[in-house]
């Protein structure tokens, strides 16, 4: 009866991880599906427009739509799951020994404000990315507009511009690539430090009798399964929500755009249509 209990519990919280993620990409899919479409028209409609050049406005509505999307669906529902699992995880510890738990949330402000700090780093190189995704996908675009316009023309004159935007755009991917690989690597050193931390106290503890060694090693067993379960997924779902937070902002620049022209042209009597906001 236990094992079939086992199976049935495991099951049912399978379906349930389904389709609660099913769900949630429907309607994501749909939500952002409108949002295309309100960026499309917007650029559109953007007096300004043309300022922008080919490439940049199609990885606005294609890549950096389809990184909110993914967002939504693989880093929305994780990032929630561990901060419960993280909220519960200090309670269960200051139930266990309040004393050792102090010491672990003592160790996690430092680990939180180093977050804090690498990922604005990651912000810094995805939006540097970014740009250089748009210049290299517009210069591509032009590159070929150009020989469909005169075929005849020296080949290598288009090959270096492009070749040389793709350097610098696979030197960016590196450094943000690196900035992310950093946040983890940051946060799984000072887990470890923390870890070290509840070791010493804990052992200070034990020596001065105030609780046994079973106690402790029941404490750090816990921890240190806690923060290997998690640690990591933290590091790559901030470094990923850092990334998004790039293309939300490329958004609403669109967004924002046609919303100042709309407001600038019903001071003039000019329009009366709904703004676009997301």
């Amino acid at each position: 009866l236990l094992s079939i209990l086992v199976v049935v519990t495991t099951g049912l919280r399978s379906l349930a991880a389904y389709l609660c993620k099913l769900s949630l990409a429907s309607l994501s899919a749909h939500l952002l599906k409108a949002l295309r479409a309100r960026l499309f028209f917007a650029l559109l409609s953007a007096p300004d427009a043309g300022r922008h050049r080919d490439g940049d406005l199609a990885i606005r509505l294609t890549t950096d739509v389809e990184r909110l999307r993914n967002t939504m669906i693989h880093g929305l529902l994780p990032v929630l799951a561990n901060l419960r699992a993280t909220i519960g995880m200090f309670a269960v510890m200051g139930w266990m020994n309040l004393q050792l738990a102090v010491v672990v949330f003592a160790g996690a402000v430092p680990c939180f404000l180093l977050a804090r700090l690498l990922t604005q780093r990651i912000g810094i190189k995805a939006r540097q990315h970014r740009r250089s995704e748009s210049d290299l996908a517009s210069t591509a675009v032009e590159n070929f507009n150009a020989r469909s316009a005169a075929p005849d023309a020296s080949e290598s004159r288009f090959d270096q511009e492009f070749l040389l935007r793709n350097e610098r755009n696979l030197d960016r991917g590196t450094e943000m690539v690196t900035a992310s690989a950093s946040l983890q690597r940051a946060i799984e050193v000072l887990s470890a430090l923390v870890l070290a931390l509840v070791i010493w106290r804990g052992s200070t503890l034990v020596i001065n009798q105030q609780i046994t060694p079973g106690d402790l090693l029941v404490f750090v067993t816990y921890l240190q399964t806690a923060m290997k379960q998690s640690t990591r997924k933290i590091g790559r779902q901030l470094a990923q929500l850092s990334q998004s937070c790039v293309s939300i902002e490329r958004l609403m620049a669109v967004l924002d755009q046609n919303l100042d022209a709309h407001e600038e042209s019903t001071d003039c009597g000019a329009s009366e249509e709904q703004p676009i906001c997301l």
